[in-house]
């Protein structure tokens, strides 16, 4: 009888496990993708905290041209999805790759309608896309990219033409602003909120982040906890905390030839903080210019800083070669204990973005670095020892 009994525990047990890994994957994403071949692969990918990166999860390969099919787990969550030709690879965690955002929501069925030439703008319904902000969102991005081919035809030179279309992209640009505050402020108890907050990052100015943080605080005490609120709110304090007129944030990172850089080592001197990447191509056409700006001014105590985000090492290595930069470079995509990403803790989104502090570390200047040389005249009058 024991036998027996011990017999049906196991079954019992098996049968629960079979089911509840059975249960939990309950959202469908369906794709119908023109342009989509046989042999194909969509993967898909999510954030792992423990790991600090984005992972593959999951992939399915398509059989039938132009369509598949993808379960997910039943969690809300945002995941990214990437179009993988036959015979291709895909590092999902190199934020240069082109990915399709979707966000799922308890259990639900997700449709995907497209073209795999641009699979990222893939037009997503079912979920919170249903919701009528979104649905709004997704109109004015449809107006938008018409704009876009609009921009490409028009005649550079008539001016006037030039200023009615940049009054109606920015009157574009604002209608998608509003819808996307409107869905935090309508959903406060949503983690979708708490991520269409996140990503709306971008807006860096003081009054801006005060508009970011005021929605935040409107949030449920859940969605703040969640891993996007936490990101609104680390973002919130980063972009105050490398602000013009704050102290620059202390970081620790290795040169490229194997020395030990401190930021708060260069305190007593003015310096220049120079976020760029190998593959981005306004910092390589600025990188001549602020060789210039370092050969007029390092004479008169100026040093500068270069600090390559979402960089591979090897391409990193390559351009500071090619380009000849002669100041100490170092990668923010190198790990060390304790601290964070170094573009993060800047509150980068964007390169080229510089940044001069002054000889007590304080921010003067944060911009595009064709604009600096402005604020380093004042620092340096008359090309002389640079003011304390």
């Amino acid at each position: 009888m024991k036998r027996y009994a011990k017999w049906f525990a196991i079954v019992f047990l098996v049968l629960c496990f079979f089911f509840s890994c059975t249960q939990v994957r309950k959202n469908t994403i369906t794709g119908r993708i023109e342009g989509l071949q046989a042999g194909d692969r969509i993967v898909l990918a999510s954030w792992h905290a423990s790991q600090d990166r984005w992972v593959a999860d999951d992939s399915v390969t398509v059989r039938k041209p132009g369509e598949f099919t993808l379960k997910t787990y039943d969690k809300d969550e945002a995941l990214r999805l990437f179009l993988v030709p036959q015979g291709d690879t895909v590092s999902v965690s190199d934020s240069r790759t082109p990915y399709l955002s979707l966000f799922v929501e308890g259990l639900g069925e997700y449709t995907l309608t497209g073209e795999a030439s641009d699979f990222p703008s893939a037009k997503i319904s079912g979920g919170v896309y249903e919701y009528p902000e979104v649905r709004q969102i997704d109109s004015l991005s449809a107006l938008q990219a018409g704009l876009r081919q609009e921009y490409a035809t028009l005649d550079r030179t008539d001016t006037a033409a030039l200023g009615r279309f940049s009054d109606r992209w920015q009157a574009v640009a604002d209608s998608i602003l509003a819808a996307r505050q409107a869905v935090v402020r309508h959903y406060p108890d949503n983690r979708f909120a708490a991520w269409v907050l996140a990503d709306l990052g971008y807006l860096y100015d003081a009054e801006e982040i005060a508009v970011i943080d005021s929605l935040y605080q409107g949030l449920s005490e859940q969605a703040q906890k969640c891993l996007y609120g936490r990101q609104v709110r680390k973002l919130v304090d980063n972009v105050r905390h490398s602000a013009v007129g704050a102290t620059a944030p202390d970081f620790t990172l290795t040169t490229l030839e194997g020395d030990t850089l401190r930021l708060s080592d260069l305190r007593g001197k003015w310096t220049v903080v120079d976020f760029w990447a190998s593959w981005c191509n306004p910092c390589r056409k600025y990188n001549p210019h602020m060789v210039a700006l370092y050969e007029k001014y390092h004479p008169a105590g100026l040093e500068v800083v270069g600090v390559a985000v979402w960089d591979q090492q090897d391409d990193w290595r390559r351009a500071v070669a090619e380009d000849a930069l002669p100041w100490a470079n170092v990668n923010a995509g190198e790990k060390v204990k304790g601290q964070d990403n170094v573009g993060d803790t800047y509150a980068i989104r964007s390169v080229p973005t510089t940044l001069l502090l002054d000889p007590e570390g304080k921010i003067v200047y944060r911009g595009h670095p064709a604009e600096i040389e402005a604020a380093l005249q004042q620092a340096f009058p008359s090309g002389k020892r640079g003011r304390h």
